[in-house]
């Protein structure tokens, strides 16, 4: 079932991406991460560590964002209240390369379909969708596990609907937000971003990343 926002589209034609230090200017591409420290999250069943809250973590350090955040709500974005992102603590700036950037990672850490199930269906009823259908859905990081989110919180999973669409006809289902997690993926492993922005990108505003990012297709 298609969803159509009720809100207009705020986002004009994407800008070029400029290179990466006017854009990430002030932000550390190599060594350590340079995120603060976040209040430590309850810890989840398949958790390796304490997730971190993208939330309480990155909502206020968007100041090194290459566009304002300006979230459009559900359906189309998560409600941060319910899906706010969670990382990963075993994947940080400083461990990429033996991590996200190596082939074949995601398989060892994305949580068993039976888990995901279970959570989804209880989501779609938190989320108050009128359509019920599981098939209707995907399940979703909304920090990719590609950029590092946390596998099994549950606030870094949504059902996101597979047909949605903005007020002006954009379509931007599922399938739409996985063109942007593997441009991004591409761009922290190349070293053109470092993991922190890209990882607020994504849970800030993954609709206005996307179209700055020039709209990739998956």
């Amino acid at each position: 079932m298609a969803a159509t926002l009720a809100a207009s589209a705020c986002f004009g034609t994407a800008a070029p991406t400029p290179s990466p230090s006017p854009r990430y200017a002030g932000a550390s591409v190599g060594g350590a991460s340079n995120v603060p420290p976040a209040a430590p999250s309850d810890a989840v069943t398949g958790e390796s560590g304490t997730p971190t809250p993208v939330a309480s973590n990155f909502a206020s350090a968007a100041t090194d964002l290459p566009f304002t955040p300006s979230p459009v709500g559900p359906p189309a974005e998560p409600d941060p209240a319910m899906t706010p992102g969670a990382t990963d603590p075993r994947v940080t700036q400083a461990t990429i390369r033996s991590t996200i950037c190596v082939a074949g990672y995601t398989a060892t850490v994305r949580p068993p379909a039976s888990y995901t199930t279970t959570l989804k269906r209880q989501q779609i009823t938190a989320y108050g969708y009128a359509d019920t259908s599981l098939v209707d859905y995907e399940e979703d990081h909304l920090v990719p596990l590609e950029l590092g989110g946390a596998p099994a919180d549950p606030g870094n999973l949504w059902p996101q609907p597979r047909q949605v669409s903005l007020a002006d006809g954009t379509f931007v289902g599922a399938s739409v937000k996985d063109g942007l997690e593997d441009h991004l993926h591409g761009q922290v492993c190349d070293g053109q971003v470092p993991l922190a922005v890209a990882q607020r990108e994504i849970a800030l505003d993954w609709i206005g990343a996307w179209e700055y990012a020039g709209r990739p297709k998956g």
